[in-house]
Formats: structure tokens, C-alpha cells, sequence
């Protein structure tokens, strides 16, 4: 697996499923789980695993392909970044600390990817975040675009991927 064959299967699922995405998004705890199983459900059997323990600890990888390629996903629902927001007839409260935190996660989410392909050479790995493109995350694109070097692709399916890799 490399990073641009990763991305089109991403970009196959969010245009596929853009309505079920849609109702998913609203609740807590996003839909990072379900886009995992979406992912390897696409690729060949026994191709990608969740969940692998690449660590030597109780840290675990989101996605790692056969190849040893590392993925950590975040892909946060509007809860998450608790912004006045309305989607889908709903408003959603007003902090800054929700986009704070989630930041911090994303970054330690880079961390991981960065100690993996550090320690393990030939390895490659990728940090990515996938949002509605609502502008309760522009804070959040801002920082990772300027400050921690992700790259941002939009989809005509009104999400926007966020990646970096190593």
C-alpha cells in the first residue's frame, strides 16, 4: 500500500457513502471505526489489519497494510469540535477546547507514525485526518497545514482529507 492508492480507496468510500457519512457525523465519538471497516473492506482479504500493537506497549496502529505501511486516522464528528454549528437541523455549543484537544490528538496520532518509520527503516507510514468540510474545522486546517505540514485535498463530497506522511 502507498499513500495516493490509500487516498483513492478514501475517496472511493466518502463518495459512496456521502448520506450515511452525513447521519453518522452527528454523534459522538465520530466515525473513525466504521471508516476503518469501510477501508478494509475494500481491499483484499487479509491485506490490512485494525487495531496492531506496532509499539512496544498499549499503543496500537488504526490500519497497518501486509507491506508494513502504518495508518493513524482521525476522522472527528461535529461533537468533537463543539463549535456553533448547525448540520442537519442541529446546533451544536460553543467551545474552543474542542478543537484544542483534538489537535493534540492529531499530533500525538503523527508522533506514532513518525517513532515507527524512525525504528523501523523501509517502513512507511501516514497520519491522516478526514472532516466535513464545515467551517467549524477551519481552526483545525489552518494548524496542521501551517504548523505541522499536513497536505489538504476537498472532495466534491463536502469532506476534506488531511495528510501527512512519512
Amino acid at each position: 500500500m502507498d499513500l495516493h492508492k490509500l487516498l483513492k480507496l478514501m475517496q472511493q468510500v466518502l463518495s459512496q457513502d456521502v448520506e450515511k457519512i452525513g447521519r453518522i457525523f452527528q454523534f459522538s465519538g465520530g466515525w473513525e471505526i466504521w471508516f476503518q471497516c469501510e477501508i478494509a473492506c475494500i481491499c483484499p482479504v487479509g491485506s490490512v489489519l485494525r487495531e496492531v500493537p506496532l509499539w512496544n506497549d498499549k499503543r496500537a496502529c488504526d490500519l497497518t497494510f501486509e507491506d508494513g505501511f502504518a495508518v493513524e486516522l482521525k476522522c472527528p464528528g461535529l461533537l468533537r469540535v463543539q463549535t456553533s454549528t448547525k448540520h442537519g437541523g442541529m446546533t451544536f455549543g460553543s467551545t474552543k477546547s474542542g478543537i484544542n484537544q483534538l489537535i493534540v490528538d492529531i499530533v500525538k496520532d503523527q508522533g506514532k507514525i513518525n517513532e515507527y518509520v524512525t525504528k523501523n527503516p523501509g517502513k512507511k507510514g501516514a497520519a491522516i485526518v478526514v472532516i466535513a468540510s464545515v467551517s467549524a474545522f477551519d481552526p483545525l486546517v489552518t494548524k496542521l497545514q501551517t504548523e505541522n505540514k499536513y497536505n489538504s485535498m476537498g472532495l466534491h463530497s463536502g469532506y476534506r482529507i488531511l495528510y501527512w506522511a512519512k
